[in-house]
């Protein structure tokens, strides 16, 4: 716990520059901090861990528990938007920004602090075999009916394949069991380590919150369900099969997780709904990092 305490020293640091630096320099630190961590620090981590993962069938929670957190998430808010008469593009867009959970950039090194590198593979799954692969797939799905744009299978491949933290999860995978030089291992574990000091400095660059009376309703509707509900539910999912293992405790960890940035972006972008925002202003550097393939 001690280690979560200091971090919130860098997230108030990050947060004193935000009041400090000017909008212009502030959106360029942002842009070689995520940019960092998403060529460097965060394959460099999913990387070192992963070679030393020994397999088990406790790595099916994670998996199993995102793909029903967004599912689960997907049909509530599909009830809600039905009852209170919103439009499509609202559903998206929350489906979009609650659904999906800010597994690493947040989920990391969160659980690092709570849970240790043990817990931390069990993160690594939920995020990218979950999180990821979901934005890749159906997320991606979803952008192209709010847009009625054709929905290209071959571009979905190529971004999946692409993201450097999957080729680094499918390079770990395949090389299990290779003996590295420590050098290599030790400076791959310095840069993965650096990915909790600089994600919290993010936070704090990027933090800012405002919220317009007429959108209250679904900001608090929105909270309550990512935060609160879906955690509670699969938690007590868990509970009723009598499962309390590390795994089933970090996939509720991740579960309530606050939404993902990339995908709040996106939906931003695509149908530029206000109370997106709330969740992510001024972060749409996040998403030209991760995509900038297109």
């Amino acid at each position: 716990m001690a280690s979560f305490y200091y971090l919130s020293l860098f997230f108030a640091f990050g947060f004193f520059l935000q009041k400090r630096l000017n909008a212009k320099n502030t959106t360029k630190l942002l842009s070689l901090l995520n940019h960092f961590i998403l060529y460097i620090s965060l394959p460099s981590l999913i990387f070192v861990h992963i070679i030393k993962l020994q397999l088990n069938n406790s790595l099916l929670v994670p998996f199993f528990s995102a793909w029903g957190v967004f599912f689960f998430s997907s049909l509530v808010i599909i009830a809600f938007v039905k009852f209170f008469n919103y439009s499509k593009e609202i559903a998206i867009a929350l489906i979009l920004s609650v659904a999906l959970s800010n597994s690493s950039f947040l989920g990391f090194p969160l659980t690092l602090s709570f849970f240790g590198s043990e817990g931390l593979k069990f993160a690594i799954i939920y995020d990218q075999l979950g999180s990821f692969l979901i934005l890749s797939t159906l997320g991606l799905f979803l952008l192209a009916l709010q847009s009625e744009a054709k929905f290209s299978f071959k571009r979905v491949i190529i971004k999946v394949l692409t993201f450097p933290s999957f080729i680094a999860l499918v390079a770990a995978f395949w090389l299990r069991g290779v003996e590295f030089n420590s050098l290599f291992l030790d400076t791959l574990e310095f840069l993965g380590s650096l990915l909790t000091i600089v994600a919290f400095l993010v936070i704090g660059l990027s933090l800012k919150l405002k919220i317009a009376k007429e959108h209250r309703a679904i900001f608090i509707f929105a909270l309550a369900l990512k935060l609160f509900i879906t955690p509670l539910s699969l938690f007590l999912f868990f509970k009723s099969l009598d499962l309390n293992s590390l795994a089933t405790k970090v996939s509720v960890f991740e579960a309530a997780m606050a939404p993902m940035i990339t995908s709040s972006m996106l939906a931003i972008l695509s149908t530029r709904p206000k109370y997106i925002t709330y969740f992510n202003d001024k972060k749409r550097v996040q998403m030209q990092g991760r995509f900038s393939q297109d």
